[in-house]
């Protein structure tokens, strides 16, 4: 199943929300949080999110008008500066979130081995997660670094995910295929394959 539901609008609209409240996110204790409370419709904001939301409008900045690209703008700055000015807590939520997420796909593949016919529906969320995780993954530089043993269950849950997938169709809306390209984003183009899972 593929999903043709991308919203660019919406997409710069929780960016924006999103950056407004990133000091606030790193200082806080807490790993998901909703910078618009709880009857929010917005999704729970995490570093992973933002800098999804982050990477992707950038990307997509030649569809933005010049008000538009004043807000990508400032949430860029807003970026930087606070990565510059709390980076040891940039730092702990970018490890943390890594292990919770790709924790959670272990699982979700532990669960798909044992009742595949039930779990193989539940897809989706885990080509989310793992884009989430290279969003995260991209930080990675003189100044940002994840633990080896963090990214070898990300090597190894990727190992397990080309074992039990077959190439096929890009799964999100075709206005980002060029957001994420085959080459690097190669769990956008897998389908579960049952036979593969049951072998």
């Amino acid at each position: 199943m593929k999903t043709h539901n991308y919203d660019m609008k919406r997409d710069l609209y929780e960016l924006t929300t999103m950056s407004s409240s990133l000091e606030q996110y790193l200082t806080d204790s807490h790993m998901f949080y909703n910078p618009q409370g709880m009857y929010s419709t917005m999704p729970p904001m995490t570093l992973g999110t933002f800098l999804l939301r982050l990477r992707r409008i950038a990307t997509l900045q030649p569809l933005l008008d010049v008000g538009e690209r004043a807000q990508l703008a400032i949430a860029i700055q807003v970026h930087d500066k606070v990565l510059e000015e709390w980076l040891v807590h940039y730092q702990a939520k970018l490890q943390k979130e890594v292990e919770i997420r790709i924790n959670s796909i272990k699982t979700y593949f532990n669960e798909l081995s044992n009742t595949p016919h039930e779990k193989i529906q539940d897809y989706h969320p885990e080509l989310y997660a793992r884009t989430v995780i290279e969003e995260l993954l991209n930080q990675i530089g003189a100044n940002i670094e994840v633990s080896q043993d963090v990214l070898n269950d990300v090597e190894q849950t990727d190992q397990r995910w080309n074992e039990i997938t077959r190439n096929s169709y890009f799964h999100w809306d075709e206005r980002l295929r060029d957001v994420y390209p085959e080459e690097h984003y190669w769990w956008l183009y897998r389908e579960l394959d049952l036979e593969l899972i049951t072998a």
